[in-house]
């Protein structure tokens, strides 16, 4: 199924907002000491926020490819 502009500037603009809420918590994340809570559940969380960053970051380029070759 072909997406029409606004909708690809519309899944952009989702994206951006959910890496930006993924950052946020993954900074706070990093404040608390690990050593208050169970450093393998920290570990745990940290790595699926990348995750999630890195997968959010990649379909906004993927988005961006899309609505340029409209």
């Amino acid at each position: 199924m072909k997406l029409t502009n606004n909708e690809i500037i519309t899944l952009i603009d989702y994206y951006e907002n959910l890496v930006s809420q993924l950052e946020s918590r993954m900074n706070d994340l990093e404040k608390i000491n690990p050593i208050l809570f169970d450093y393998d559940l920290y570990e745990t969380q940290r790595t699926r926020y990348k995750h999630d960053i890195d997968g959010g970051k990649a379909r906004i380029k993927e988005l961006h490819n899309e609505l340029n070759n409209l």
